[in-house]
């Protein structure tokens, strides 16, 4: 078996490009909604300096991700989805309330809302799914299995009365 010797070859670097700009544009429009004079645009301990941090930190989760062989994640989709369901059942039970969402895992320094990781995990599943060799895309017994795959994680968020 040959292995790549460049994890950046087949990147869609336009994509990259359009993700980065968007980020930007986002975390700016945080700093612009919260500016005050004096602030300065890396103060960590401001909203717009914590989402800085996380996007540092997404950067280097995506350069790892790219490490990993595509097969790892078609093995584990289901398992993948399964524990994020778990964690948006978990969160209902444990989770700590905030704005009147019940839509967080409280880690002392940091938080994590699991619906933003069920969002990727749904997308995995649906995407195994769908790429088996003996689905017929037509099919209604298809349609409701994918339903089923978006519609169970969106009930638990709803629960969770996420209403930002």
């Amino acid at each position: 078996m040959r292995l790549k010797r460049n994890i950046f070859e087949n990147i869609d670097w336009w994509l990259v490009i359009m993700y980065v700009a968007l980020t930007l544009i986002g975390w700016i429009t945080i700093y612009a909604a919260l500016y005050n004079e004096g602030y300065e645009l890396f103060d960590f301990s401001k909203k717009y300096g914590k989402q800085f941090i996380w996007i540092i930190i997404a950067f280097f989760i995506a350069i790892i991700i790219l490490f990993f062989n595509w097969k790892f994640f078609d093995g584990f989709a289901y398992i993948i989805y399964f524990l994020t369901i778990l964690s948006l059942v978990g969160v209902l039970i444990f989770g700590v309330e905030i704005n009147g969402a019940k839509s967080w895992f409280d880690f002392g320094l940091f938080r994590i809302q699991p619906a933003e990781f069920a969002k990727c995990a749904t997308c995995l599943v649906v995407a195994k799914f769908l790429s088996a060799l003996n689905i017929k895309m037509n099919s209604i017994k298809t349609r409701l299995i994918v339903s089923s795959f978006i519609l169970i994680p969106i009930l638990f968020i709803i629960l969770q009365n996420d209403t930002g």
